[in-house]
């Protein structure tokens, strides 16, 4: 298990990263705590609305989340999809158009695609086929490699 381990000021900060550990688990309501608290400081030291104040703590929630890797990141890339309606900063349909951008099913699409190939192995017999037609040498390698991410393109 990597340990992270960020220092500022005051406070001493500490999670383990590890998938869905308990000591991470354990961390969970430390860090609701922190991040409230973080939220009614930015209001009284900055003068930020209530909007940007939270807003702002829940990017820093995220962002020690992503750093720190406390949940895999798509657990964390989902933090906004629930607070952002349960707190009143987006309505909820403003708040998951940009989960249904055509580009991110593209890429969805794409990563599905990728591990169905690669799950049955097909890369590999892409590759010996292309080999067993090109050859070994230096040149033809690099030409099965050419047919080869055409043939997948």
């Amino acid at each position: 298990m990597a340990k992270a381990t960020l220092t500022g000021g005051l406070f001493h900060f500490t999670l383990v990263s590890h998938l869905y550990s308990d000591r991470a688990k354990a961390s969970l309501p430390r860090i609701i705590r922190w991040t409230y608290w973080l939220h009614i400081d930015l209001n009284l030291w900055f003068g930020l609305e209530e909007q940007q104040s939270k807003m702002l703590a829940i990017a820093v929630w995220m962002i020690i989340w992503w750093v720190l890797e406390v949940f895999p990141i798509y657990i964390t890339a989902m933090i906004p999809m629930v607070l952002f309606p349960t707190l009143g900063i987006m309505p909820l349909k403003d708040t998951f158009a940009p989960y249904a951008s055509p580009i991110v099913f593209l890429f969805f699409g794409g990563f599905l695609i990728a591990l169905a190939l690669e799950k049955h192995h097909v890369h590999k017999r892409i590759a010996y086929g292309l080999l067993r037609l090109t050859g070994t040498k230096p040149a033809n390698v690099i030409l099965g490699t050419m047919l080869a991410t055409a043939l997948i393109a």
